[in-house]
């Protein structure tokens, strides 16, 4: 366990993190996630983030489960949702609970190797489209989450000192 001011700025830097987190994943809503060569292709208008969502609603209503990216994007993406919004209000609860706290390193950790090996791995055809700042805006908000796990500290618990009778 670290000494208490030390766990005390660790905490505050994770948090300072998991706003950062949160401020990317917003930011990836607003920005453009991919910039088409060809704007026929996109129908005139580059899609934002937020547009993900409707895409991820059309593939739910009708899902394909022979396409394994799509598959593991999904719940990846929503469990992404819910970790960069829930995480920067829930360092007090990760500071006192270890098992919630692996519990959010191992959700974190999964979701950054599941949607960030899917988005990276996906072969890009620069003469098609190429990423735009959503996408990396995106990335960086998976980072930065699973960065503030690892910065989360247990403060050390007073000493007790024994009774003397």
């Amino acid at each position: 366990m670290a000494s208490a001011g030390y766990a005390r700025w660790m905490n505050r830097t994770a948090v300072i993190v998991f706003v950062l987190g949160l401020l990317a994943f917003v930011a990836f809503h607003l920005l453009v996630v991919d910039y088409y060569v060809d704007p026929a292709i996109a129908g005139g208008a580059e899609p934002r983030g937020w547009e993900v969502w409707e895409a991820m609603w059309e593939f739910c209503k009708s899902p394909d489960l022979g396409e394994m990216p799509e598959t593991l994007v999904l719940p990846s993406f929503v469990c992404s949702a819910l970790l960069a919004v829930t995480s920067p209000f829930l360092v007090p609860v990760f500071r006192k609970s270890r098992p919630l706290w692996w519990l959010g390193v191992l959700v974190s950790g999964l979701v950054l190797l599941s949607l960030g090996g899917v988005t990276l791995a996906t072969p890009v055809d620069p003469e098609i489209s190429v990423p735009g700042p959503g996408t990396y805006c995106c990335l960086g908000a998976l980072v930065l989450n699973f960065l503030g796990f690892l910065f989360v500290r247990r403060e050390q618990r007073p000493e007790l000192e024994p009774c003397h009778d």
